[in-house]
């Protein structure tokens, strides 16, 4: 049975933001999910029962983890998580998401480029979605996948950077306690940016050591 990669990118950006960590999974056969947050570069989402039939790897990144596990959970045979959450309270008070979303609202464009500088990552011709963004702040308020995590048996790897602006190293451990977490000295909140090949070279071990092929 063949190994499917999942890629799912976080709030305010696109699949785009994978091309540095994808070559280094050339040969397998890749998804790179499409949240919406930017527009003209939607595609269409993989079908749900094709995934489930074959080994699905998701690999997401910040609020990319808290949608796979709230809405593709039961088709993971294992779950990567990079600078990624289950719930973003723990990280971030929501007077701080309201502040955000006011931003949003009155001038997009220099709230994500403040967004997207503390991230360390820099987008090119980007049109925006207002409308899919706010959604997604939703997400960051509202939602929690504790109970689609914890209720799952699934093998899950923690991927973080000491320095992470937006996740704090200390609240990381706890917030992924009792599942095996890998902590980089640098490369801020948006390490398959930053460090594409260091990830790429944690997710390679750690898959390899589940013997998903068999």
């Amino acid at each position: 049975m063949e190994q499917q990669y999942f890629f799912v990118h976080g709030w305010g950006n696109g699949p785009e933001f994978w091309e540095k960590m994808g070559v280094y999974f050339l040969g397998s056969q890749l998804h790179f999910i499409d949240l919406g947050f930017i527009k003209g570069r939607s595609a269409p989402l993989p079908d749900s029962g094709r995934a489930r039939a074959e080994k699905s790897i998701y690999i997401t990144h910040s609020l990319g983890t808290l949608w796979a596990l709230k809405n593709r959970h039961r088709e993971m045979s294992a779950l990567v998580v990079i600078n990624g959450f289950y719930n973003f309270k723990p990280f971030c008070d929501e007077k701080t998401l309201l502040s955000m979303k006011q931003r949003l609202e009155k001038d997009p464009i220099p709230q994500m480029g403040a967004f997207w500088r503390r991230c360390g990552i820099r987008p090119e011709n980007v049109l925006l979605n207002p409308e899919r963004l706010q959604e997604g702040m939703g997400w960051l308020t509202h939602q929690n996948a504790a109970k689609e995590l914890r209720g799952s048996d699934i093998p899950v790897l923690s991927l973080a950077a000491k320095n992470d602006p937006v996740l704090n190293i200390e609240g990381m451990r706890q917030h992924w306690s009792g599942y095996p977490l890998i902590i980089h000295e640098t490369g801020g909140h948006s390490l398959p940016w930053s460090e594409p090949r260091w990830c790429a070279k944690q997710i390679r071990n750690f898959i390899d050591a589940l013997n998903l092929e068999k």
